[in-house]
This record gives structure tokens, sequence and C-alpha cells, in this order.
């Protein structure tokens, strides 16, 4: 019985690391690797999809010159709405592998590039890929070269879920943008939590071989 439990233990324990793992991919938007002080145009990064209801350019960004400006390596990734029309939006979806009942928070940092667009972060708990009514984390406003950090948590109810990096323009000015870097998503608690989960585990099947001698 004791050797039942030992393995159901070490079963959710290997689950939760695995939860930790980081499922995001290229969340500081280090690829595609630009040339120094460069820029892309109509880029999308490695990893990520682009949504819109009308025409956008999706952009990446790389100061080697100025790194204050990315809080996340040197590169970071923009979207950017070019119809001058209230309400439009664009913005960068993935989808990604999570466990089931897990709780996970989502970081990172977002930059309204102008004082008419919205910066959203959410979250689609089924996987999809249909831009969500709800939003974990929104900025409006210019924020000129300040990046503000947000942070929510959610709780997976299925194998997938899905990050939207949403722009939303709200005045009637074209070439609006809005800036990303840093998105995270990891699980609760934390790595070094599950390190200490794992040294307890070991001690108490440690001490129970001891009693077996």
């Amino acid at each position: 019985m004791r050797g039942l439990v030992g393995i159901a233990c070490l079963g959710f324990l290997l689950a939760s690391i695995a939860a930790t793992a980081g499922p995001l991919m290229n969340g500081s938007f280090e690829e595609p690797v630009l040339p120094a002080d460069g820029r892309y145009d109509n880029t999308v990064p490695t990893g990520w999809t682009v949504y819109t209801d009308q025409t956008c350019n999706p952009q990446m960004l790389r100061y080697a010159s100025g790194t204050a400006l990315v809080p996340d390596g040197v590169q970071y990734a923009q979207i950017q709405t070019l119809a001058g029309v209230a309400g439009t939006y664009a913005g960068f979806y993935q989808t990604f592998d999570v466990v089931p009942g897990a709780p996970y928070i989502i970081s990172g940092w977002f930059r309204p590039l102008s004082g008419t667009s919205v910066a959203r972060v959410g979250i689609d708990l089924s996987g999809g890929t249909t831009r969500p009514s709800e939003w974990g984390a929104m900025l409006d406003g210019a924020v000129s070269q300040v990046w503000t950090e947000f942070s929510f948590e959610t709780t997976a109810t299925g194998p997938a879920m899905t990050i939207f990096l949403d722009h939303t323009q709200t005045g009637t000015k074209s070439g609006r943008a809005t800036a990303f870097d840093g998105i995270r998503v990891t699980v609760v608690p934390e790595p070094s939590g599950l390190v200490t989960v794992f040294g307890s585990f070991a001690g108490l099947l440690g001490l129970g071989l001891r009693r077996r001698k």
C-alpha cells in the first residue's frame, strides 16, 4: 500500500513539475533575431499568430543600443492598426498545453504607444482562437517609453488554453499601436516551492526505506 501511495505522490509531483515548464513559446519575442537597432514590419513573432478585424501591421523591434526600452531581453513585439476607425482591433494569440485544474499566473509588460489605444491581455480557457470578451489585464492611454507590468491568475479547465495580446483603437487616427514584452505563463506554486515538496517527499521515502531495513 505504501508503495502505491508513493507512486501516486510521485506521479502528482511529476505532473506539477511538467506544469511549471513554461508552456509559452517565445514570450520575450527574441525570435526571429533582428539586426542591432533593427525593425521588421509585417513580421509575426515565432510561435504567435496574428488576428484582426481589419488591416494591421505586426512588428518586431530590437534596440541593442537602448536596452532600457526593453523590459525582457533585447527585442519586443507590437501590433499596429492601419485604418482610422474607432473600435478596430488587432493582436497576437498563442495556444499551449496546460494541466487541467492547475492554477496559472499570466504576467508580462505592455505599452500603449498613443492616447487612442487600449492594451489588453486575455485568456480562452477552452484553447480556442476566438477573441475573448473578458480580459485579465487592461491599460488605457499614452505611456510614452514607460512599460506597465501586469499579472493575473486563472485556473486551467482543460488540456489547452490560448493567450491573447490585444490592441484596440479608440480614436480615428490611423497607425495606432501597442507593444508587448516578457509574456509569461507559470504554474502556482512556483518551481522553488515544488523543489521543497520534492525534498520532503524524498526525505519521507528515505525514512521508509530505512525502516524496512
